[in-house]
């Protein structure tokens, strides 16, 4: 975690633990027995997959979503990535960054719309007329493309996951 931290606070995102996301795929030979336990509303079989990535696509967290966990909230319910009981203890990974005069104690991932508004989730912000926040928005957006190009790199890097169906 203290590269991941060093190599984001270069890339310009000061304790930044990287880009959270999770990816929904069809399962086509489901067994339909349990077929229900994993249907949302794409109305098929999927099965969800968290994960936090760098920009080298090294995924360094990763969770699959038990039967029921249908959508992102569900599986981050569930993810061990948010232990609240290491944030407790005092044994969570906490960092301290200064941005524009305010001092800020623990680390943040960088996510898409659909994650709750936590202290700890950094989403993309609105456009702006301001060129400095165009700038940090552009900026933020190519460091979200981490996940979406890990994850799909190990699609198509592992037959078990290409060969189960779409990603959706």
């Amino acid at each position: 975690m203290t590269r991941l931290l060093d190599i984001n606070n270069q890339r310009g995102f000061p304790a930044c633990q990287g880009s959270l996301d999770c990816m929904h795929w069809e399962w086509k030979n489901f067994p339909s027995a349990m077929a229900g336990q994993y249907k949302g509303k794409e109305k098929k079989p999927t099965v969800v997959l968290e994960a936090a990535a760098n920009q080298r696509l090294w995924i360094w967290h990763s969770f699959f979503g038990s039967a029921g966990t249908l959508n992102e909230i569900n599986i981050l319910e569930q993810s061990s990535v948010f232990v609240i009981e290491e944030r407790l203890a005092g044994t969570s990974w906490d960092v301290e960054f200064e941005v524009c005069g305010r001092k800020y104690h623990h680390g943040y991932y960088l996510v898409d719309g659909i994650y709750p508004p936590w202290l700890t989730f950094i989403k993309a912000k609105v456009v702006s007329q301001d060129e400095t926040l165009k700038n940090f928005q552009t900026l933020q957006e190519a460091f979200r493309k981490d996940i979406e190009r890990a994850l799909a790199a190990a699609v198509g890097r592992y037959a078990t996951l290409r060969y189960m169906g779409k990603i959706a």
